[in-house]
């Protein structure tokens, strides 16, 4: 694969089509997805499908825009998306039903319960409250994306791959090392548990279990 590093170089012809194909991925999803929401819900006037639908565009081109700045060889990979080599079937699932079914189903529900008036009036506070969280959400999500040079679509060891340490990573590590030495001494036979994230994907709770079942990665990054 073309190495995702930091870069202020000159694009390759190839990571320059990677990076066009991204965003022309980008500019033809989100006004589908658009046509699809507010189709759904039977009106344009929905005040806070516009909110989400705005946060949406700001998310993705953010994501897009960050990337082109300091890594643009990752973007063109992730234009990949189910392409990229080496990627494991069982990923490749996830990645269709986490980043391709399961959003627009809930854009779906959600339009629905507009539609119909399914959840009642929701309080102010509580609409806020979770515009906000969705927006840390995705800070944190994007400072891991920068911070990894390895944080490709799907899980997959690449060419130099290691242990990431900076950005969110760090909370991982350090939560790992108060852990790692009571993790040891509950595995059998020695195998080693707290290893966090050694795949380079983005913080959060795993249990993987590598497919030789030689080793039981653990890794809680809160």
């Amino acid at each position: 694969m073309t190495d995702p590093s930091p870069t202020t170089h000159p694009m390759s012809p190839a990571i320059r089509r990677g990076v066009i194909t991204w965003f022309a991925k980008a500019l033809l999803g989100m006004p589908l997805g658009g046509i699809l929401l507010f189709g759904v819900a039977g009106t344009a006037l929905w005040p806070w499908g516009w909110v989400f639908y705005v946060l949406g565009l700001l998310a993705v081109f953010s994501h897009g825009l960050v990337l082109l700045r300091v890594n643009p060889a990752l973007l063109a990979e992730r234009s990949k998306s189910l392409r990229e080599q080496g990627a494991p079937t069982w990923d490749r699932v996830l990645v269709v039903l986490g980043a391709g079914i399961l959003p627009y189903v809930s854009w779906i529900v959600s339009a629905l319960d507009f539609r119909f008036g399914w959840s009642g009036d929701i309080p102010l506070a509580v609409r806020l409250a979770a515009v906000t969280a969705w927006v840390l959400a995705w800070v944190w999500i994007l400072w891991a994306t920068v911070a990894n040079r390895f944080f490709t679509t799907t899980v997959r060891i690449q060419p130099g791959h290691h242990v990431q340490t900076g950005g969110p990573y760090r909370y991982c590590m350090a939560l790992r090392r108060r852990c790692a030495g009571k993790a040891n001494a509950s595995q059998p036979s020695g195998q080693r548990a707290g290893r966090c994230n050694k795949s380079g994907r983005q913080p959060l709770g795993v249990l993987r279990l590598l497919p030789d079942g030689a080793r039981v990665d653990s890794a809680l990054c809160l």
